[in-house]
């Protein structure tokens, strides 16, 4: 239980200063759950915990949102239809092979953010 916490407190934090803290939670919890459904629901809970979170705290900073309301839209559509494609294939792909491949995926998308922000800065 106190891998949660850890884990909450990582994504609460990284996702509000850094913004990328999503493949974090599903990691743990494949540790934990052995049922592909419980990990999903769990990591979407999770999830929109932390971006509630987040608009807490930009919207008492003074974040101007509607100055991006395309760009949201586009990001909400898009999230919908992910979850909407994950769920078909979801039943389609066997969970064990997408557990061996996972966290080698994982590694790779960390990876590609650390790459990109290196090249922002230099």
């Amino acid at each position: 239980m106190r891998a949660f916490f850890l884990v909450g407190f990582l994504q609460a934090g990284l996702g509000v200063f850094v913004g990328t803290p999503g493949p974090l939670n599903i990691a743990v919890l494949n540790k934990y759950y052995t049922d592909s459904n419980v990990v999903v629901s769990t990591g979407a809970l999770m999830m929109s915990v932390v971006h509630f979170a987040k608009l807490l705290v930009y919207i008492s900073m003074g974040f101007a949102f509607f100055e991006y309301w395309q760009l949201m839209l586009m990001m909400i559509v898009m999230a919908t239809l992910g979850s909407w494609l994950g769920t078909k294939l979801r039943y389609k792909i066997k969970m064990s092979w997408l557990k061996a491949v996972l966290p080698w995926l994982l590694t790779l998308l960390a990876l590609q953010l650390i790459v990109n922000i290196l090249r922002q800065y230099l």
